[in-house]
């Protein structure tokens, strides 16, 4: 007897009810709510049997992009390895990208999954996870067609259609396609009304087009769908406060870091990122944030470890260096610099890393005419630093405040006769 999924998938065997609870763990993980890796511990808990469900806990664990979670991945994939006989192909497809990933190769997983994808199209959480790690390696053009590439295999009576909408208005809007983005990011709100996936795009947007009272209007509207119960819950606030930075309303800015983002430092590293992409931002318009970057820096130095990606490396940077922990700031700059020589295959990201922050690490030490040197050199990458566009922009921002700093550090030293003959 053949076992398929709601979307025709070839899964391992299991009872009707194993299968239900299987579709609602995805459902919590497509939907961006929920809590998807506790529901899927509670099912595996009753059927520690069920391969496909253990596929998704593994999957779940790479998406989690922690090197703390490595054991916990090693343990799963030992028990897929014993569970082998009742697998399916897929079921064993996902089993090696998973351990690919576990192994350190980025570049085999993405390409694992992105396999499975091509053969089954419908394959959400392959699909889901191949779209993330073409984030994380700046593949910006992939964001876009690989979703392109499964749409004709989806339809409106497909559960999880309104994910694949707005994972592909996500990929439009950072390829600069912000009309065909925005008329997505819609048709997936109207299929699964308050898709903080689908309200995410679409904030997007209205950043790259600089349509911050927009922007402002859009999040405040959907606020109910998004914040405090969604995965976007603090990067949904990232996007407002960086909404008020475009109107140069700062302290509107730093009130949603104080009472949304600062607080919610503990809850992942996700939080952490946005926390120093924000404080960075702030800081490069307002002295007086030091008590807020040593409490950042504290968190960092607990998880700066287990990072592994090079992206969040350098967001840990910002907040050990702006908070003057020179022995931190160096041994982070030192793990950037190992991990791009352990690589055969260097990504844009990597290539990224080191100038990025070295020229972040001499701005905080006022180092400008260096911090424009090193930011400069990579200033045509930026977009490809493992995040957004809206993410990477920090690239620019930073060089620019450099070399306006730097600029007015030179008139203040070049003597007064001198300016008068110029």
């Amino acid at each position: 007897m053949e076992f398929v999924d709601p979307r025709g998938l070839p899964v391992s065997p299991a009872r009707a009810s194993a299968m239900e609870r299987l579709d609602a763990a995805l459902a919590a993980l497509h939907g961006y709510r929920g809590d998807a890796l506790a529901e899927v511990d509670a099912l595996l808990a009753d059927e520690p049997g069920f391969v496909s469900a253990r596929c998704l806990r593994a999957g779940l664990l790479v998406l989690a992009d922690d090197r703390a979670a490595d054991r916990e991945l090693a343990t799963e994939l030992a028990a897929l390895d014993a569970l082998r006989a009742h697998a399916t192909a897929r079921d064993h497809a996902h089993a090696c990208a998973a351990r690919a990933w576990l192994g350190g190769d980025a570049h085999l997983a993405l390409q694992y999954y992105g396999d499975i994808v091509a053969r089954h199209p419908r394959d959400l959480l392959a699909l889901q996870i191949a779209h993330n790690l073409d984030l994380r390696l700046g593949a910006t053009e992939s964001l876009r067609d690989r979703i392109a590439a499964v749409l004709p295999h989806w339809h409106e009576g497909l559960a999880g259609y309104g994910c694949v909408l707005s994972m592909y208005a996500f990929g439009l809007q950072e390829n600069a396609h912000c009309e065909a983005a925005l008329h997505v990011g819609r048709h997936a709100l109207e299929l699964t009304p308050g898709n903080p996936g689908a309200i995410h795009a679409i904030a997007h947007v209205h950043h790259r087009r600089r349509e911050a009272a927009e922007g402002l209007r859009w999040l405040r509207h959907t606020r109910a769908s998004w914040d405090g119960n969604s995965a976007f819950s603090v990067h949904n606030a990232w996007h407002e406060a960086l909404f008020h930075l475009q109107l140069e309303d700062v302290d509107a800015a730093l009130a949603i870091y104080d009472g949304r983002i600062r607080s919610a430092g503990n809850s992942g590293v996700s939080a952490l990122v946005d926390a120093s992409a924000l404080l960075w931002r702030i800081a490069l318009r307002r002295a007086g944030l030091q008590q807020r970057w040593d409490e950042l820096a504290d968190l960092w130095e607990r998880k700066v470890q287990d990072q592994r990606r090079i992206f969040n490396n350098v967001h840990a940077l910002m907040a050990c260096a702006a908070a003057g922990r020179e022995r931190s700031a160096a041994r982070i700059i030192g793990l950037i610099a190992d991990r791009q020589l352990q690589r055969t295959v260097v990504t844009a990201d990597q290539r990224l890393g080191l100038p990025v922050s070295m020229g972040v690490h001499a701005f905080c030490r006022g180092q400008y005419a260096e911090a424009v040197q090193q930011l400069t050199q990579v200033r045509e990458l930026a977009r490809r630093c493992g995040g957004s566009v809206a993410q990477c922009d920090l690239v620019e921002l930073t060089l620019r405040e450099a070399q306006a700093r730097h600029a007015r550090r030179l008139l203040q030293a070049a003597p007064a006769a001198s300016l008068s003959a110029a």
